[in-house]
């Protein structure tokens, strides 16, 4: 067999028909052969006996440009044979874009005739290709009459005729297929080139965003048209190379990019590699992934007086949504004490709604809801400190509606009496307050004085309460705010005494006269004697000073009521024993120390009839003459009375005489005569308006001499 065969034949053979016969030959005398295929070919098939290739199917120079077959004899001994046959079809390639002229093929025929009648011309009769080639009539040199473009038409069927110049002329004709080989003139093509999408940006990471598609003109050939894709460096989505399916990488965040451009590049397999480009944004749409946020801090004063609806501040929030996501809403959730303050809903703007009182609630801490509109509302919270300036609009009140003090008199200047406390509920200098007195409404002006900061008062001098006993303070207590306000009150102060008065008694000498024998108890005389210190200071004392002259002897006979100062019979007085009393009485208070006072007192004893005449001696002897003169004094008589004054006035009588005819007895010298005599001496006591007589009989011996 021959080693191999070439046979080139028309796209459009027919079906059966015989594309060329093979054959063996073999040195054995007798041998015949048995022709077959290496295997099983869609186009071909072999007669065994006759060595004849016959065509099964309709051949596609543009699927397959040609089919190599090998071909097997085997002889009747079993030996084999092989041979290659190469089918191609009757054609030419040539690359698009020649310049016009460039040269696809040479034709020749061949014509056995001589002469004229072997001169062969050749020229293009038909075909799709009329218009693109020519021929050059002698030469049968096939060249391009233009730029061809594969990508517009890639092959083309040319029917040339070949005719000698006999005449009649004599022709054949051929086909031949001029296939343009591409090259890699045509970059990949995006359709569109530029495009917009939309994601949410909650998109889970490996989802498909996007499949982009390109199209190369190219042919398949050498990878012309086999697209690449790739996609410009991107941390957030990637592309498929060989689907162009784009998908996600990394989580999505439309807060921070809200949008993304992304570019496509499409790259052909080609040795010139072409490049296609396309660009797609990315809008990512926001889901509500983000609370609102709370831009700095709000700590704030106000004064308390600020009207009602004024704007204080604005609570600025933002949210990193957008849309319904990113619209607020503001609300006071807590610490709106008394509904106090109130904000507008959209704009965040805390205004107050109530009057304010710092003495009431001096510090507010608001606390700001804000949520925004999503379908599953986000929201956060801020504190709007407010602090309420102080405004003097409290008067400093006393805590009392009075103030009752205390205090000894004669005590240091400096001393304090008592503090007058007051409140503001005003803060600085509007509670800063400030005593003073404004007046004496009693008492001596000025003993006192106030220090304005502590509101104490003190002893300003000396004090006495014997001068003034009672103060009654006006006082006042100012803030030191604009305007000043202030309050006034009464502050009364007793004077208490201590003992800096000696009692004194109301005379120096008190004088008196008693009786004597006078019944106990009898009043003599009273004294009376003051202080004026109060209280146990003048609480009086009256006592006999037993330490004077005269003391104990009074104290015997007299006594004294400690209160009354009345002086009475102790005892019963004898005034011939004690016609009077000189002594000295003391009173003392009962202050500590006791301060006391002394005054003298003289007592006369006033006589009573209550002593009897006595003669001395009782006993009278004596002796006359005898002689007849008459009225001759024989005996004086003497008596004496203990009392005195009229009391003591003494008269004579002869109260039993024998011989009364012969003796005489003087009333009032006592002269007696001649005989025992018994004389009664009388003494009359005028004493209560009434005489009383006491008798006491002297019997008188008188001898007489005869």
């Amino acid at each position: 067999m021959h080693s191999g065969y070439n046979k080139a034949v028309p796209e459009n053979i027919p079906i059966g028909t015989t594309v060329l016969t093979v054959s063996a030959t073999d040195a054995d005398f007798g041998d015949t052969w048995i022709y077959g295929l290496d295997k099983s070919y869609a186009h071909f098939k072999i007669d065994p006996s006759t060595g004849e290739l016959l065509l099964l199917d309709k051949l596609d120079w543009e699927t397959k440009s040609s089919h190599s077959l090998l071909v097997t004899a085997t002889d009747s001994g079993g030996l084999v044979a092989t041979s290659t046959v190469v089918i191609t079809s009757r054609r030419v390639s040539v690359y698009e874009e020649q310049t016009s002229g460039s040269t696809v093929k040479s034709i020749t025929a061949l014509d056995k005739d001589s002469g004229i009648n072997g001169h062969i011309k050749y020229k293009i009769i038909s075909g799709n290709g009329i218009s693109s080639f020519r021929i050059d009539s002698v030469t049968g040199k096939i060249t391009t009459t233009k730029k061809l473009d594969y990508e517009i038409q890639n092959f083309y069927d040319i029917v040339i005729q070949a005719a000698d110049g006999a005449s009649p002329s004599l022709s054949a004709t051929t086909l031949l297929k001029v296939t343009l080989l591409d090259i890699n003139d045509n970059p990949p093509v995006f359709i569109p080139i530029a495009y917009t999408l939309s994601v949410f940006e909650n998109i889970r990471v490996g989802s498909t965003v996007t499949t982009v598609t390109a199209s190369d003109a190219d042919s398949s050939s050498h990878g012309n048209n086999a697209i690449h894709y790739s996609l410009q460096s991107s941390k957030q989505f990637k592309i498929d190379p060989s689907t162009g399916i784009i998908t996600t990488s990394s989580i999505l965040d439309r807060e921070t990019t809200s949008s993304y451009d992304l570019v496509i590049f499409a790259i052909d397999g080609g040795s010139r590699k072409q490049t296609g480009t396309c660009t797609i944004t990315v809008m990512v749409f926001d889901v509500n992934d983000n609370p609102p946020v709370v831009n700095g801090a709000y700590v704030i004063s106000i004064p308390e007086d600020t009207p009602i609806n004024m704007v204080i501040t604005t609570v600025n929030a933002t949210d990193s949504d957008e849309g319904d996501n990113s619209r607020l809403n503001y609300e006071i959730s807590k610490g709106n004490a008394h509904h106090r303050f109130k904000i507008e809903k959209s704009l965040g703007l805390i205004q107050t709604a109530k009057t304010l009182d710092r003495e009431d609630v001096s510090i507010y801490k608001l606390e700001i809801t804000i949520s925004d509109h999503g379908t599953t509302p986000r929201s956060t919270t801020t504190t709007v400190t407010v602090s309420l300036l102080d405004v003097n609009d409290n008067a400093p009140i006393f805590t009392k509606n009075n103030f009752a003090f205390t205090v000894d008199e004669n005590v240091r200047r400096g001393t304090p009496v008592g503090t007058l406390t007051a409140n503001d509920h005003d803060t600085g200098n509007n509670a800063y307050l400030k005593f003073e007195i404004l007046g004496f409404w009693t008492g001596i002006i000025n003993p006192f004085y106030i220090e304005p900061r502590s509101g104490r008062i003190r002893v300003n001098g000396h004090i006495d309460r014997e001068l003034s006993n009672f103060y009654n303070l006006w006082c006042r207590v100012s803030d030191s705010g604009i305007p000043l306000l202030s309050s006034d009150v009464n502050v009364s102060i007793t004077i208490l005494d201590v003992n800096d008065n000696y009692p004194l008694f109301s005379k120096a000498l008190y004088s008196n006269k008693t009786t004597e024998n006078s019944f106990l108890g009898t009043s003599v005389l009273s004294v009376f004697a003051t202080d004026e210190d109060i209280g146990g200071n003048a609480y009086l004392s009256y006592s006999i000073d037993l330490s004077s002259t005269g003391g104990p002897l009074a104290s015997q006979y007299f006594q004294i009521n400690s209160k009354s100062g009345e002086i009475s019979v102790k005892q019963k007085i004898d005034r011939e024993i004690n016609p009077d009393f000189n002594f000295t009485i003391k009173v003392s208070d009962a202050g500590s120390p006791k301060k006391t006072d002394s005054a003298l007192i003289f007592i006369t004893v006033e006589d009573e009839n209550d002593n009897a005449p006595m003669f001395l001696p009782a006993f009278y002897n004596s002796e006359v003459p005898y002689t007849d003169t008459c009225k001759t004094t024989v005996v004086t008589l003497t008596a004496t009375d203990d009392d005195i004054g009229i009391n003591s006035q003494t008269t004579y009588q002869l109260t039993k005489s024998i011989n009364s005819d012969l003796f005489s007895l003087s009333s009032t010298t006592g002269e007696q005569i001649c005989y025992w005599i018994y004389v009664q001496l009388t003494t009359v006591n005028f004493s209560s308006n009434f005489n009383s007589f006491n008798n006491n009989f002297l019997f008188e011996k008188v001898r007489v001499g005869n």
